[in-house]
């Protein structure tokens, strides 16, 4: 049981594993423009997004970015979204061709 999603502000956003276990976490970042260099993942760090991830995926052109990973979490860990983009690439976008910018995490195993 618990909360998995917390969203109080724009810079306040966190999944938390509620038990023991085994998780699938995805973080999908949609842009409204396809130029230059971005990139998005999860992490626990609450400071820095290049410090602590757990899954992160690059891309070079495009509009949209989908980092997962399986990964063992302790209970009330909490995972943190985080974009990086150069200047040009600018513009997250909330959708994108009816695919939302989300993250997930789902329990595949209690251990």
């Amino acid at each position: 049981g618990g909360t998995l999603a917390v969203a109080t502000s724009d810079t306040n956003c966190y999944l938390t594993a509620p038990t023991n276990g085994i998780y699938h976490l995805t973080y999908t970042q949609c842009w409204g423009n396809n130029t230059g260099e971005r990139g998005c993942g999860l992490g626990t760090s609450t400071t820095a997004g290049d410090v602590n991830m757990l899954c992160w995926m690059d891309i070079g052109l495009g509009r949209f970015a989908t980092a997962s990973t399986v990964v063992y979490l302790a209970a009330g860990t909490r995972v943190y979204p985080w974009t990086w983009n150069v200047a040009a690439a600018k513009a997250l976008s909330p959708m994108d061709r009816n695919i939302a910018s989300r993250c997930t995490i789902t329990r595949l195993a209690t251990v």
